[in-house]
């Protein structure tokens, strides 16, 4: 019996587009698909609708990617990604928070993200 790759965040990592695990979600107010995980697609897609609700300069989720799945390696650490778990969600980086080390979001843009990651977090702190 082979053993399961598993994601950085110890999900079992899901191999092909057609498992019945995935699941394509709309997000709610926004023309967009999303590829995920069935049990936190969801999740992702309510998380991502109140983003762009509350930010909509920040988020601008336009035409453009929402890569959810993605059955690849991690790219900074040994292991799959949790994409390939189905179980992360990377949005258009260049109109969200270009990976260029510096800070994009005024003080109040951070206060309004973290009060919506503390809505979405669970009994146990994820």
């Amino acid at each position: 019996m082979s053993i399961l790759p598993r994601s950085l965040n110890d999900w079992p990592a899901i191999k092909y587009s057609y498992d019945p695990r995935l699941r394509s979600i709309e997000i709610p107010g926004v023309d967009r698909m999303v590829t995920l995980r069935r049990g936190v697609a969801p999740v992702f897609a309510a998380f991502l609708a109140d983003w762009q609700k509350r930010m909509p300069k920040r988020m601008s989720l336009k035409p453009g990617p929402v890569d959810g799945w993605n059955y690849r390696p991690a790219r900074l650490a040994d292991g799959y990604s949790n994409h390939a778990s189905g179980t992360a969600v990377d949005v258009l980086y260049s109109s969200v928070l270009p990976a260029d080390g510096k800070k994009h979001m005024t003080p109040a843009e951070k206060t309004i993200l973290n009060k919506l990651l503390d809505e979405y977090k669970t009994a146990d702190g994820h």
